[in-house]
């Protein structure tokens, strides 16, 4: 084990090269194993070549994750297959995403890894029962992928349980971002969203438009009040990964100017929508009051 180091499964992604780059800002040096089949690795380019390596392969290598985790002292577990790939083809999606997460498991307690964390789904929990959810809240995927993730976190548990091994598991909601998958199999709608609204094409939403996603970010960036100016028409607030916004925070600032607090990234753009046979004008206010939210009982950052 050699101390101040992490390895980053999936380190490549849109998630895992952001994660990546605040590991090695907070002082860590970083080995990413990654099989590049969704992430690039130009997406590490901005971090520093002296405190990062990327390995190109795969979590299956049974042989390789035992040499990285014997030279590792934390896993930060983000490696998967995804949705749309579990649904007409889920065998290797269920290989890697449980499968895998049990090789780097087993291989990371013959390692005597420091902490072991296993990045999993909202789609664990399949549709919303209660709302807002919260930890407690039933389990029972309706995809291949959600199963699949549910694998993993049943044998991470099992990990800790059996073995001692130092397991936090985490369930991510909506993430989007900078270096967001926008096409492919890895697509996700707030980037598709964005890139239609700059064309000045009407967003499409399936359904009657009624739907709300709960997304929440850390804190609040200095400079937003001074960032508002004469055309701004709204603050979006941008989830990030296991850290909450605290949108109390932010609708005072949104208030005193007279802007929208949209915590719905579909919302975001101002430009119409289509739902169904009509068409209609965003106009109405989302986010704190009209979108529920996943409230964590534990922080990444305390947990």
């Amino acid at each position: 084990m050699n101390a101040g180091v992490d390895l980053v499964t999936g380190g490549a992604g849109f998630i895992g090269s952001e994660l990546v780059g605040l590991l090695v800002a907070a002082g860590r040096r970083v080995v990413v194993l990654d099989d590049l089949s969704a992430g690039r690795a130009a997406y590490l380019d901005e971090v520093p070549r002296d405190r990062c390596t990327l390995v190109r392969g795969t979590i299956l290598d049974r042989g390789l994750v035992q040499t990285l985790l014997g030279e590792s002292e934390r896993v930060f577990h983000l490696a998967a297959r995804g949705l749309r790939q579990s649904i007409h083809d889920p065998e290797p999606v269920h290989a890697v995403n449980a499968t895998g997460t049990l090789v780097l498991l087993e291989a990371a307690r013959r390692a005597r890894i420091e902490r072991f964390i296993h990045v999993s789904s909202s789609e664990v929990y399949g549709p919303a029962r209660t709302a807002p959810m919260d930890e407690t809240h039933p389990t029972h995927p309706t995809t291949p992928y959600g199963a699949s993730k549910l694998a993993g976190e049943a044998y991470a548990r099992a990990a800790f349980i059996t073995h001692g091994l130092p397991v936090v598991v985490v369930r991510p909601f909506n993430v989007f971002g900078p270096r967001s998958h926008h096409e492919g199999a890895s697509g996700e709608v707030i980037p598709r969203f964005m890139l239609r609204a700059l064309a000045k094409k009407p967003l499409i939403v399936f359904g009657d438009g009624i739907q709300t996603r709960g997304r929440r970010s850390t804190s609040i960036p200095p400079g937003v009040a001074a960032a508002i100016g004469p055309r701004t028409r709204a603050i979006l607030a941008v989830h990030q990964m296991g850290m909450p916004c605290d949108l109390a925070r932010l609708l005072p600032i949104a208030e005193a100017h007279g802007l929208s607090l949209i915590e719905d990234g579909a919302c975001a753009a101002g430009s119409e929508i289509r739902l169904a046979e009509r068409w209609e004008k965003i106009g109405r206010p989302h986010g704190l009051m009209a979108c529920f939210s996943f409230y964590p009982r534990k922080l990444l950052t305390t947990g």
